[in-house]
């Protein structure tokens, strides 16, 4: 065995290390990947559990981590690849939540005996169990021998039911170091009675049986797997789901997300008009002309694919995604099916093929013309589109379905409603037709969930269209914005300073309302904000950080314009990296949940502006340099909390001569204000440092939290 190299954004020199072995390897082997892309594969699940290894304390009997992906990038991929690992490092027992939903459970399940071998040559290290009755004598004993893999659907009956099979052994040395491992966790493990408004902290019937589940076990890990984290970074701090650790795993090559999608291929994403969006106020009675449009490009695209890039293998698929009002699915898959018909028909009989070919090749100019130049259309048409229109079948995806077989299948037009909200993989996705909104706010994470047409790839991402309604677009395009400043939030924040603060556009909510137990708030970073809460827990430190701060503008201080002669209105100015002063900021620490707040959401901020400007500068303010301090008073509503003292009023106000301290800016740039403060009648304290913040409009975003002020 080897031990793979694993790096932390918040490092332990006692951090036990992560072994990979035989399982892994052979995972490992069956990826078509280059060497570079398993290597970070290697690394990325091994931090994975390495962080959950290490977050787990002697005395502790379990831990929560949360493992951050985008839609459709590898997540599934990842939890594999931890469960390889889990095998090589002698682990016993995985509990697998699969979802709530049998096809995703069926689907997971068959991609791990395909991943795994499990029943090739892993089959001594790994077995996959069904029976809870039966894994006594699995994991007991002189013949127990590997990784048993326990998969769960993620329903109350379900999982109380495994509780009481294991009732009998609570205790025992094979429920000890249980890995739980929960796929799309942000769908139906949280408490839905979290909002209620009861002296009685009532749980909902599935988040009341993970309760019990995570009782249970002597000692367990338990791993949350989302592309939408909006619910667990926004939980209350003691919820059992809330993180102990998290981890953002990246994405490989050729993936098509949000960002390449939205911003970087606007022009293949198609509208569809409001009159022609299905929903219970507008029920559709005749066929959407976008929706024949999208048929017709759907039938080009695979002819291009196979027959002009030469890349005929593996199925392509189409996917319908309508609002499931008044039998939406049943609407469009009928409509699908009879304008299919109808140009085979019109094929058939030679007074009309001329005209179909003519529809055809209209779409073509429109769509693919300018990506596909060379191509003789008219030809194409004429050897191929018979074929193609006869090759296609449709498929309605709904509960009680059987799966279907993509192996099977050449060219698939699925049609669906909730089923295809999240987890449900359509393989070869490269049209996709939404005609659905809300006429109120979306909840996020929703909206994200049924980005099926995100994935690897880039083989055919210039014949990749969405059709989605100017409103759904709209939020896409914010929620691309909200994802990446999570992302690089979580990158660089430890988890035990996540402060329930995330990106969130204003166009929507950030998750369902009834799993939060606190209002969300909306925060504003529109004004200069004075760190005027001083954490007397962190005073001499944060005096520290700051003293250091200052230090870097010493090469190149200047002064700023003098109002008049008092010295406390004497201020200079110099410039220095934004990644300089994110360092130090980071590094202060606040008590009061206003300044955290604020906090989280600039770092936001500055990682998303560094995305756009690596070389992105602060100005840097020494305010009333020539003054060792200023005298500021202490607020009355301090409200009597021994951690803290407020000042009164950090920014000196506006007058005739001078316009105020929060004047005192750049506007064009991140400007931070350094201060010196000594307060009236608190001698103890000494010379207080602290800081102001101004952040420009065009770097700000809109931030939602969950952390409510005590004062």
């Amino acid at each position: 065995m080897s031990e793979a190299t694993v790096t932390f954004a918040e490092d332990n020199p006692d951090k036990k290390h992560v072994k990979t072995g035989k399982v892994f390897e052979s995972l490992l082997a069956t990826l078509n990947w280059d060497e570079d892309a398993k290597e970070s594969f290697r690394i990325q699940c091994s931090e994975v559990l390495a962080r959950g290894i290490n977050s787990l304390k002697e005395d502790e009997e379990g831990t929560t981590g949360l493992i951050v992906g985008k839609v459709q990038s590898g997540k599934t991929l990842n939890f594999t690849g931890l469960i390889a690992l889990l095998s090589d490092n002698d682990f016993k027992l995985t509990i697998l939540l699969t979802g709530t939903k049998k096809n995703l459970k069926e689907q997971t399940i068959d991609r791990l005996y395909d991943d795994l071998q499990i029943t090739g040559h892993n089959w001594r290290h790994l077995h996959l169990e069904a029976d809870a009755s039966d894994l006594k004598n699995k994991l007991s004993g002189k013949r127990s021998k590997g990784l048993v893999i326990f998969p769960l659907l993620k329903h109350w009956k379900h999982i109380a039911e495994f509780i009481q099979s294991i009732k009998p052994h609570l205790g025992s040395d094979w429920l000890n170091n249980v890995v739980i491992i929960d796929d799309e966790s942000d769908q139906a493990s949280h408490n839905t009675l979290a909002s209620k408004d009861s002296e009685l902290e009532e749980m909902s019937s599935t988040y009341e049986q993970i309760f019990k589940l995570k009782q249970s076990l002597v000692r367990h890990l338990y791993f949350q797997y989302t592309a939408t984290p909006q619910a667990p970074l926004l939980i209350e701090k003691s919820d059992i789901l809330s993180p102990d650790f998290h981890f953002v795993l990246e994405t490989g090559k050729g993936y098509i997300g949000g960002k390449e999608l939205f911003n970087g291929r606007p022009n293949q994403i198609i509208e569809i008009p409001d009159v022609e969006v299905h929903h219970q106020t507008q029920p559709l009675e005749e066929p959407p002309t976008t929706l024949v449009e999208s048929l017709r490009v759907f039938i080009l695209a695979a002819i291009i694919k196979n027959e002009c890039l030469k890349s005929s293998s593996g199925v392509l698929s189409m996917m319908i995604h309508p609002d499931s009002y008044h039998s939406g699915a049943d609407l469009f898959a009928n409509w699908s099916k009879r304008f299919l018909q109808n140009w085979r028909n019109c094929l058939d009989d030679n007074q009309y093929a001329d005209l179909v070919n003519q529809e055809f090749e209209r779409t073509f100019r429109s769509n693919y013309e300018r990506t596909f130049p060379d191509i003789d259309i008219k030809t194409l048409l004429y050897e191929n589109l018979y074929d193609y229109l006869t090759d296609v079948e449709v498929k309605k995806i709904r509960a009680g379905s059987s799966d279907i077989d993509w192996d099977k299948l050449r060219l698939v037009i699925v049609v669906g409603g909730e089923l295809l909200n999240r987890g449900y993989t359509v393989e070869g996705l490269v049209v996709t037709y939404m005609p659905r909104h809300t006429k109120g706010k979306t909840n996020a994470d929703t909206l994200q969930q049924r980005a099926r047409f995100f994935g690897y790839k880039n083989h055919i991402a210039d014949l990749i269209r969405v059709y989605l309604p100017e409103k759904v677009e709209r939020e896409y395009r914010d929620y691309v914005a909200d994802e990446e400043s999570i992302h690089n939030l979580l990158r660089i924040t430890p988890t035990s300073e996540l402060s329930q603060t995330i990106a969130q556009s204003e166009l929507m909510r950030p998750t369902r309302s009834n799993i939060l137990s606190t209002r969300v708030r909306q925060i504003k970073l529109d004004k200069a904000k004075a760190f005027d809460r001083i954490s007397l827990n962190h005073l001499d430190e944060n005096n520290r950080v700051l003293r250091s701060l200052l230090k870097t503008g010493d090469e190149g201080w200047e002064p700023m314009t003098q109002y008049g002669h008092s010295a406390t209105r004497l201020h200079r100015s110099t410039h220095i990296m934004l990644t300089t002063f994110i360092k130090y900021f980071a590094d202060l620490k606040f008590h009061d949940i206003r300044d955290r707040q604020f906090k989280t959401a600039a770092l936001h901020c500055f990682q998303t502006a560094l995305e756009k400007e690596k070389e992105e500068v602060v100005c840097l303010v020494d305010m009333s340099f020539t003054s060792e301090s200023i005298q500021r008073s202490e607020s009355t509503q301090n409200n009597s909390n021994l951690d803290s003292v407020k000042i009164n009023q950090v920014f000196s106000g506006k007058s005739s001569t001078y316009p105020g301290d929060d004047k005192i800016i750049d506007s064009e740039l991140i400007t931070v204000q350094l201060y010196n403060i000594e307060i009236k009648n608190r001698p103890e304290y000494g010379v207080v440092k602290t800081l102001a913040v101004f952040i420009p409009n065009h770097m700000t975003r809109s931030f939602v939290s969950t952390l409510n002020p005590a004062f």
